[in-house]
């Protein structure tokens, strides 16, 4: 009870600075936008806000206790450990490629967008998961990654060639 507590209000605080920041009209830290071409023909480029470390990680705790449930669950029904890592390769391409949001994004508001324009491909979602694999192998270095880059991407990002760009809806 008492972690159940500290991860709501975990969530809580993070959305509230995430919502804070959000209202700003700046990008964070300083950070510049990514200029990136839309798909539209004939129209002019927009500028990708660039979503904090912080935003990030809300998103991807809330996924990771969603994902965490159906692990628990398909652990009592006594299925097979792939399957569990091979559902998990799912929810996260299929979101990416249909939606461009996890259900953790869409709770933050933000959404997986390419650097060339505003969606990704099912190579790209692909790419992406690869990546998150990548990222994961030398101690989650490259999720820290985007913390310091300056462009705000992780090392998936940058193999996949996306990136996370605010958006306004919400769950």
């Amino acid at each position: 009870e008492i972690e159940d507590h500290a991860i709501r209000n975990l969530i809580r605080t993070s959305i509230q600075d995430w919502e804070t920041e959000q209202n700003r009209a700046v990008t964070p830290a300083g950070r510049p936008g990514i200029d990136a071409e839309s798909s539209e023909p004939g129209s002019r480029p927009r500028t990708v806000q660039v979503v904090s470390f912080d935003g990030r990680f809300a998103a991807a705790l809330i996924d990771a206790v969603f994902l965490l449930g159906i692990t628990v669950l398909f652990h009592f029904l006594e299925i097979e450990l792939f399957l569990v890592f091979l559902l998990g390769v799912v929810y996260f391409v299929g979101f990416w490629a249909t939606k461009g949001q996890t259900p953790g994004k869409m709770a933050m508001g933000i959404k997986v967008v390419g650097i060339d324009g505003p969606a990704i491909s099912w190579k790209q979602a692909c790419l992406r998961v690869m990546g998150y694999v990548i990222s994961t192998i030398p101690l989650f270095l490259g999720f820290i990654w985007l913390a310091f880059d300056r462009q705000g991407q992780g090392w998936h990002d940058k193999i996949a060639g996306t990136c996370i760009d605010r958006k306004s809806t919400r769950l």
